[in-house]
């Protein structure tokens, strides 16, 4: 396709027109600047020459034309001022992208200076002018002043909020203020208003903020759109960014191989077209310095680098470009130009961590250690999880003696591995750490080792018998002696590999010597496990081998001494001073050993001479003697040697007090001054000491134990007992006979005190297991059988309430074995030294067949007291039943009897439920042979004809008032006349059925107290009605006595009176507390069938409103014809 050609037609005088071929731009612009000014050209025609000169690429020209357009400017009047500002704009542009490719400050200065002139001449013209204030919000983004770059471009969008450049303007800052979402959302507000075949920058820049929130797929796509929008010129920034994502996926083992392949594919493919259309680009060129960087071809690496770095605009582009030649000098050991480079960067781009990170490595190179921990800091602040810098950074801080700070970044480390599951290849790092915490936390220690080895067995390595040997060492202080075992065999195993292959003499002897320090290792690995034959086999190949091997010399007579055979244990010490006769390790133990042999004055010698030949600040002799003179103190008692006792403390604090001057951290001179202190009395001081002891050295038994020993002489005995318990099971495994024999001696006082067998059996205990662990010590077995004894009698003090057969033979028992025991003890030779007194054994013996003797008399009184008490309780067992079952028979009676009442009163309820029954169906059939309801209709005709007639009277014969209630309330009376009628017209046979009716309701007394109701015409008429009749009802109006009253019409009671059958009421039902009326309690009577009461009709002295007077509203659907005989309630 033919390339299209731009031409610019500039208007001449004379009407003649000069044609510009943008393509054939003269070399010196002046030549057409010169006509411009010469015809007087309008300043637009500047600015489209300076345009095409600056799509060239020579910005320099273009501002030249621009100036030379503006001076034009100003020496016509034919211009207006409004017309020079889009030259000025565009100045301001061109030197601000001037800027960007300037390499130094000055450079940098210079262009954007008159940018800011430029824009300030504008603003003398127009300061609302819009491209000036978009490209003075430009000029402030390349100062780095984002606020007020970002208010420019606020107030532009204020007043058009659909404007490009102003909206691209604010997206980058929101991008660099890392607010990637709004950034994300302004680019795309600029990619809806921008015109057809805008700049691809808005679809990179949603991209890279799809990119920065993780949205990798969606990242793509914008810079895949970004290529298709010009597929024949695409962009070569996009095409250097699909690159780098396929070039990051192709990285991503969890994608499968396959897929790992076809991005590798990809991204080469994206890197080469971007290097066809952009080979000048800086973000393609910098990542060729990448690739050839990965390849090790550092000199092409440095050499695309460099081209990058002059053609980039961005300090960021510019720090990696320097990043790329800055780590090619570290590969090639130029570590000096890779040091000026790696500060250069963090100049440009301070928050560059790979650049930062190269940085600190140059520092360390260097030797400048504190400046490297600060730049490692940096990165770690960034990145508090890279696992590289946590290294650096605990090597770096152990170095300079922090050792917290070390263990600290390196237990972030490892927590970092297990929880992201990493596969770490480090093992000089676990190394690093295990040594690191092999004082202060030996597990951790451990497993810092364990962790290396399984690196090295990962790499299929063989490890060093170094290692080995300090992982066995942590196994034995931690007490896995087993594992302990297997390793020290593999160091042995390792070295013994490495004499085959060495062939350097001096170097095999080195190893040689490596070997027998981890033979003699194992030999003490072995006496911890109470393998002595295997231990004192291995001291004695090794001082075979070399004899002047001291420790071999020292272990096996120890073991001598741990075995009773003293005499034979000085003499291994004393093989060391053929070595060495001012070994100050011999001359101790020969002092411990003799003073074990009550060789007192020897002992002391021996100690003297540690400090005195061999070293007078020697921590072990000084502490040794200072043991010696409290030894001394203790044993001087009574009053007489009060003196000796006094001076033996004070040589004892003496000793302990120049350990402190030459060591004042040591714990265990502070112990012993606190052990002098105690002793001389003052248990206060002495406790408060050893408190300080205690909190200085949290994991020091001794002092622990002391403060046990203080509680004992205080008489605390339980709390004693708690903290030597506490110190046996934490420190020593409960395998220490000293601290066993404490606990019992404890326990022991403070059974003697409260009195308690059981005490005394913890005594007994925590003895037994003190022999357990030394079984050769003869005063533990003397101690037991002693304890044995103090039970016995303690049981045998006990008053017969208290104690038991089955513990007086339990103490019998003991008594048997305290016996044997005793005579056991007297047997030892006498040339043989023990820590007890044989007289006092014999006499223990003695004590104890007298002390059985009254024990079996103790028994005997015993088990006929027993035998008497068990008979006791036997009968009051057999009373206690014998009424427990009498109480329950009396219970079974008493609800036996209520269930008979319960059912009679069941039955009783049942038979007057069906008399109610058998008289309800009786009424039911009764309602059915009713009148129909013409002949109602014909009777009430005529009582209200009586009634009106009633009235009429009532009125002639003005009677008083009296039992009744009147309309208003008010009392009157009621005339002879009533009673007359009704004694006159009471029917005989109604009486005798309501005396069936009172019999039925008055069977008992419960039964005549409960009320009777009359079915309610509207429960009636619901039946009657449908077969086209309505029964007559009786209806009763209540009374001052209240007293209820049952009417029938007159007719009813004719017709009635000759049956027996026919009964003019309504159904009957025991109450249920139905109430018609709904008022209150008077005003709703219930249907009760009453022989005293039955008149065939009102007399004409009642008032037919008595019953609606308490009623209320309940007589108000009734009419008047409760007056009459019958109420005829109306349907509603």
């Amino acid at each position: 396709m033919a390339a299209v050609h731009r031409t610019i037609e500039v208007p001449l005088q004379e009407e003649q027109v000069l044609e510009v071929d943008c393509s054939e731009l003269p070399h010196d612009p002046s030549e057409l600047t010169s006509i411009f000014q010469s015809e007087g050209c309008a300043l637009q025609y500047y600015r489209l020459l300076a345009l095409e000169y600056d799509k060239q690429g020579r910005h320099q020209d273009a501002i030249y034309i621009l100036g030379t357009g503006l001076a034009a400017a100003s020496q016509s009047n034919r211009e207006q001022p409004r017309a020079k500002l889009p030259l000025l704009t565009l100045i301001a542009t061109l030197n601000i992208k001037k800027s960007r490719y300037a390499a130094t400050r000055e450079e940098k200065n210079q262009p954007l200076t008159e940018a800011t002139q430029a824009l300030n001449e504008a603003d003398s013209i127009n300061r609302q002018y819009e491209p000036t204030m978009i490209v003075k919000g430009l000029l402030r983004l390349q100062r780095g002043e984002f606020d007020l770059a970002f208010q420019d471009f606020r107030m532009v969008l204020e007043r058009r909020p659909g404007c490009v450049p102003a909206l691209l303007g604010k997206a980058r800052i929101q991008y660099n203020r890392k607010q990637y979402k709004q950034a994300l959302r302004s680019y795309q507000t600029a990619l809806t208003n921008q015109p057809a075949g805008g700049s691809p920058e808005i679809r990179l820049g949603i991209g890279l903020c799809f990119h920065k929130l993780g949205m990798y797929q969606e990242a793509k796509r914008a810079f895949s759109r970004c290529i298709q929008t010009n597929p024949t010129q695409p962009d070569p920034t996009a095409l250097i960014l699909l690159a780098i994502m396929e070039f990051n996926e192709s990285k991503d083992f969890t994608r499968g191989e396959d897929a790992q392949a076809d991005a590798l594919t990809r991204g080469r493919g994206y890197m080469q077209e971007a290097y066809k259309v952009g080979r000048k680009n800086a973000v393609v060129l910098n990542q060729f310095a990448n690739y050839y960087f990965l390849r090790r071809d550092f000199a092409k690496a440095m050499q695309a680098a460099s081209k990058a770095s002059k053609a980039a605009d961005d300090k960021s582009i510019k720090a990696e470009s320097a990043y790329q030649m800055a780590r090619a000098h570290h590969q090639m050991q130029q570590f000096e130009d890779a040091f000026k480079l790696y500060r250069q960067i963090t100049e440009l781009d301070p928050e560059h961590l790979l650049a930062q990170y190269g940085l600190g490595q140059m520092l360390i190179w260097k030797g400048e250690t504190e400046l490297a921990i600060q730049t490692f800091e940096k990165v770690l602040a960034v990145e508090p999880k890279s696992v590289e810098t946590l290294k650096v950074l605990g090597s770096l801080y152990a170095q300079t003696g922090n050792r917290s700070k070390a263990l600290e970044l390196f237990s972030k480390v490892t927590n970092i591995i297990h929880e992201h599951h990493f596969d770490l290849d480090d093992p000089g790092m676990f190394i690093e750490l295990a040594q690191l915490a092999e004082e202060t936390d030996p597990v951790k220690s451990l497993k810092s080792y364990e962790d290396a080895l399984s690196v090295y067995y990962n790499r299929g390595e063989s490890v060093n018998p170094e290692i080995l040997n300090n992982v066995a060492a942590m196994c034995h202080s931690s007490g896995d002696l087993t594992k302990a075992e297997s390793y020290y065999n593999a160091a042995l195993q390792g070295c013994e590999e490495l004499l085959v292959d060495e062939g350097d003499s001096t170097a095999k002897e080195i190893i040689r010597g490596l070997e027998w320090t981890m033979t003699y290792n194992l030999g003490r690995l072995y006496e911890e496990m109470h393998n002595l034959a295997k231990a004192t086999d291995i001291y004695k190949r090794i001082v075979a081998s070399h004899p002047s091997y001291i420790d071999a010399h020292l272990r096996l007579g120890a073991i001598e001494q741990s075995l009773g055979r003293i005499t034979e244990a000085i003499e291994h010490y004393k093989e060391v001073f053929d070595t060495d006769d001012k070994n100050a390790d011999a001359w101790l133990m020969i002092g411990l050993a003799q003073a074990e042999m009550n060789e007192s004055r020897n002992s002391k010698k021996s100690l003297e001479r540690v400090v005195r030949d061999c070293d007078k600040n020697d921590v072990y002799g000084l502490i040794a003697l200072g043991n010696y003179h409290l030894g001394v103190a203790r044993d001087a008692k009574g009053d007489d040697k009060r003196l000796q006792r006094q001076e033996s403390y004070r040589i004892a604090a003496q000793s302990f007090s120049r350990v402190l001057k030459s060591e004042p951290t040591s714990v265990y001179a502070a112990n012993g001054i606190a052990i002098a202190i105690a002793e001389t009395g003052s248990l206060k001081e002495a406790q408060q000491t050893f408190d300080q002891v205690r909190e200085a050295a949290s994991n020091f038994p001794s002092v622990m134990v002391n403060l046990a020993h203080i509680l004992v002489e205080k008489g605390e005995f339980r709390q004693a007992v708690v903290m030597y318990e506490n110190v046996s099971k934490k420190y020593y495994d409960n395998k220490d006979a000293n601290v066993l024999l404490c606990m019992a001696k404890a326990q022991f006082m403070s059974a003697k005190t409260e009195k308690s067998p059981a005490a005394m059996l913890d005594a007994l205990r925590f003895t037994q297991k003190a022999y357990h662990v030394n079984p050769t010590d003869k005063a533990v077995l003397y101690d037991i059988a002693l304890v044995q004894q103090s039970y016995a009698q303690m049981i045998a003090d006990k008053p017969v309430e208290q104690r038991t057969t089955q513990e007086l033979r339990q103490a019998i028992a003991g008594l048997e074995m305290s016996k044997q025991m005793f005579r056991t003890l007297m047997a030892v030779p006498s040339e043989e030294h023990v820590n007890y007194d044989r007289k006092l054994a014999e006499q223990r013996v003695r004590h104890g067949e007298s002390l059985r003797g009254q024990i079996e008399r103790r028994l005997a009184e015993q088990e006929e007291f027993e035998d008497a008490k068990n008979r006791k309780l036997e009968e009051a067992k057999l009373k206690r039943e014998a009424e427990r079952l009498k109480r329950e028979r009396v219970e079974e009676e008493a609800r036996e009897r209520r269930r008979e009442e319960e059912r009679k009163v069941e039955e009783q309820r049942r038979n007057v439920m069906d008399r109610v029954q058998k008289v309800n169906e009786e009424m039911r059939d009764v309602g059915e042979s009713d009148v129909d309801e013409e002949e109602k209709k014909e009777r009430r005709r005529r009582r209200k004809k009586d009634r009106e007639r009633m009235e009429a009277e009532d009125g002639e014969m003005g009677g008083g008032m009296e039992d009744g209630d009147s309309s208003d309330g008010r009392k009157r009376k009621r005339t002879s006349v009533k009673k007359d009628r009704e004694k006159k017209t009471q029917p005989r046979r109604k009486r005798a059925k309501s005396e069936e009716y009172e019999g039925i309701d008055g069977g008992d007394s419960e039964g005549a107290s409960r009320k009777r109701k009359i079915k309610s015409k509207d429960q009636i008429d619901s039946e009657d009605e449908r077969d086209g009749e309505e029964p007559e009802r009786s209806e009763g109006n209540g009374n001052s006595s209240g007293k209820r009253r049952l009417y029938k019409s007159k007719d009813m009671v004719e017709s009635g009176d000759d049956d027996d059958d026919a009964i003019g009421v309504n159904e009957t039902n025991i109450d249920d507390g139905w109430d018609g009326g709904g008022g209150n309690g008077s005003a709703s009577p219930k249907r009760i069938i009453n022989d005293d009461y039955d008149a065939p009709m009102l007399n004409h002295e009642e008032d037919p409103a008595d019953g609606a007077g308490e009623t209320g509203d309940a007589g108000a659907d009734e009419e008047d014809d409760e007056q009459g005989g019958v109420a005829s309630r109306k349907k509603q």
